[in-house]
């Protein structure tokens, strides 16, 4: 859910389709609301640069996971 969010078009008109259904999927809603939640958190505290070495874990992480599905 998170990859199609994130790489939706970014047009009001798109986003207003996609903001409505997913108010009306209430699981949807929760894991939006945890992802964005989590994402304010790390903008407002991490300034740093993300090594390049952590960035590779984590695509890897991501890559696994898609594969379990």
């Amino acid at each position: 859910m998170s990859t199609y969010l994130d790489n939706c078009p970014q047009d009001v008109e798109y986003q207003t389709v996609i903001q409505a259904l997913v108010a009306r999927m209430q699981h949807v809603q929760r894991h939006v609301c945890v992802r964005d939640a989590g994402r304010t958190v790390i903008i407002e505290t991490v300034d740093d640069p993300v090594p390049d070495a952590l960035k590779f874990k984590i695509f890897q992480a991501i890559q696994q996971a898609q594969r379990k599905r």
